[in-house]
């Protein structure tokens, strides 16, 4: 996870500019760069011989209420909510927040 002070849309564009100029393509045939819906972004990269990645951007509430809010509807497994709302003390503040998966063959075991 990395949170940023960009917007969620200069974060997608520079995040793939990085990736792509690392030599990952997108992973999907069909597309040629992060989907976006609402405030977030999605999308998948892959280059032979290197870990697939996995990135979801999405924007950072400024409400914090909304932000509590946001971050009780994840409703992670494991994730208490003490710690919940440490998390979002400190993503408080930021515009935007990157989760960024890698491993090999991921793309290969989310679509199976």
């Amino acid at each position: 996870m990395y949170v940023s002070d960009q917007s969620v849309d200069d974060l997608a564009a520079n995040s793939d500019a990085s990736f792509t100029e690392a030599g990952y393509k997108f992973a999907r045939p069909d597309q040629s760069k992060l989907t976006k819906q609402g405030q977030s972004y999605a999308g998948a990269y892959a280059k032979a011989g290197r870990p697939d990645l996995v990135e979801g951007i999405t924007a950072i509430s400024t409400d914090p209420t909304q932000l509590a809010s946001n971050l009780q509807e994840l409703d992670i497994p494991g994730l208490a909510q003490a710690d919940a709302s440490k998390f979002a003390a400190q993503i408080k503040g930021h515009r935007a927040l990157i989760i960024l998966a890698a491993g090999t063959d991921l793309i290969k075991a989310l679509t199976q």
